[in-house]
């Protein structure tokens, strides 16, 4: 199969999964989520059909300004709901603290040994503590909730950046806006965790992808800016490996369709993988860690992908346990596959399809993304706004209901906007922002149902979604447009 024929079936594989999440979810929701989402649908079409009519002169200045405002609410939102660390957020708190009172880890290295994909996030929260601290005392949650309130605020203002050239200021306006309205985005604003610390380098990383296959560009640039996706696609697979999926989703364009793009593509994995050879040695050599027990406590890939296999695929208590048990990562390694082939057996094709059906109810149909029983495990201090987002909170429901509603709307929009993107006939225009978003969103959902999976991994993706939600309603209204005009004539 050449290359134009393997982008089609890429891209009608897309079009099938997100069109299957969109069936699934909408047959678990009530009525009333349905009729609120259809009431949310509209709105959201008048908003678009207003920025149709304003003018993009001041447009960029407005929504830097309305970025701005976003993150100063989100860090009081933040503040009024913040909760004492906990689960793997309180583990990298603390490990933060430990890094900083003692210059290594000394008391919480083992957890390190065990998940070190949740090292470079303490040393990334680490170091902007102790940026801060240049500045006076500091108290370590507030300063973790101001740098996850700018972490959400810069991801959201790189996605409009990324946006404005290839589908036009207002598109990516009304994109931001959505962002600006998403209940999960504030949900998550205390929670300074990996979910919301690696959102504007995946970002960042659209946006040097988008200007690197920019046709425009010449070699000089198109080296620089894959220089610099490599960069950022590093520090996102460090915080997120999903983060990271907005260069694979490039490369795939690139090597299917975009072969000019194959100097920017050169450029960003040798600075990707000379970033990641030199992180290894640095560790190796920083004294912060013992790395010489690695393998006893180190869970492999394989024991998450036969979490994954389990009820509906989220994180097992007991299967950790189980594993952490076993003396080396070679044990928990054979143990994991003869589960897995075990579990496979058990399940037929059947019971797999069945498996996988509830697996994407459970990721994908929760549209406060798992933050609400994370808000209820440590309350820090009881405020008017638990009586929001907690679920025996007096408006819980409405909060919840606004968040659900927009969840379904932009299933809709997900599933609307990958047919439209399937059935597009020809190459792809020169601004590859599109495919590459399309791309990046279908690797995220294709690998959530082989690994442990949770709706907050689908966090740092909820920028995305506000694009492609506002691409195909712009497309919608310009259809329509053009047949109300076309009727005129």
């Amino acid at each position: 199969m050449t290359a134009k024929p393997l982008y089609r079936a890429a891209r009608i594989l897309c079009a099938a999964l997100f069109t299957i999440i969109f069936v699934l979810c909408i047959l678990s929701n009530l009525l009333s989520d349905i009729l609120i989402a259809a009431g949310i649908l509209l709105l959201f079409i008048a908003i678009c059909a207003l920025l149709r009519r304003c003018a993009e002169k001041r447009l960029t200045l407005l929504f830097v300004l309305l970025t701005v405002g976003f993150g100063v609410a989100l860090y009081f939102f933040g503040m009024d709901i913040r909760v004492r660390p906990s689960w793997d957020f309180g583990r990298i708190y603390n490990g933060a603290a430990d890094l900083i009172q003692n210059g290594r880890f000394e008391t919480t290295w083992s957890y390190y040994l065990e998940s070190v994909n949740n090292l470079f996030p303490t040393l990334w929260i680490a170091g902007f503590v102790r940026l801060f601290a240049l500045f006076g005392p500091v108290n370590m949650l507030p300063a973790l909730v101001a740098l996850n309130a700018a972490s959400i605020a810069l991801a959201v203002l790189f996605l409009f950046f990324a946006a404005k050239a290839a589908v036009g200021t207002r598109t990516a306006f009304a994109a931001g806006l959505l962002c600006f309205i998403s209940a999960p985005l504030y949900a998550y604003s205390p929670i300074c965790y990996t979910d919301t610390l690696s959102m504007p380098f995946m970002t960042l990383c659209l946006f040097l992808c988008a200007r690197g296959l920019d046709r425009q560009r010449g070699k000089k640039g198109a080296l620089l800016f894959g220089a610099a996706a490599g960069a950022a696609a590093f520090v996102a697979y460090r915080l997120k490996p999903t983060a990271a999926f907005p260069l694979i989703a490039a490369a795939v364009v690139i090597l299917l369709v975009r072969r000019d793009g194959l100097r920017f593509l050169a450029a960003a994995f040798a600075v990707f993988a000379l970033c990641m050879g030199g992180y290894q040695f640095w560790l190796g050599r920083s004294g912060l860690i013992d790395l010489s027990d690695l393998d006893a406590y180190r869970l492999p890939a394989m024991h998450y992908l036969r979490m994954g296999l389990i009820g509906n695929g989220g994180y097992n208590g007991e299967s950790h346990a189980a594993a952490a048990a076993l003396p080396d990562a070679a044990a928990r390694t054979a143990q994991a596959r003869e589960e897995i082939a075990a579990l496979l057996r058990e399940y037929g094709v059947g019971g797999l399809l069945s498996h996988l059906v509830e697996k994407i109810r459970y990721t994908w149909n929760d549209g406060l993304y798992y933050a609400t029983p994370i808000l209820a495990q440590d309350v820090y201090q009881y405020t008017d706004l638990h009586q929001i987002v907690l679920s025996d909170g007096k408006y819980f429901a409405l909060w919840r209901g606004w968040a659900q509603g927009m969840q379904i709307v932009t299933l809709g929009c997900l599933a609307a906007g990958s047919i439209s993107f399937a059935a597009r006939r020809g190459r792809n225009d020169d601004a590859a922002l599109m495919p590459v978003v399309w791309f990046t969103l279908f690797g995220v959902a294709a690998f959530l149902l082989i690994w442990e999976t949770r709706a907050r991994y689908l966090v740092n993706c909820i920028p995305l979604f506000a694009l492609c939600t506002a691409t195909i309603l712009f497309a919608a209204l310009d259809k329509a447009g053009a047949k109300i005009s076309a009727g005129k004539k």
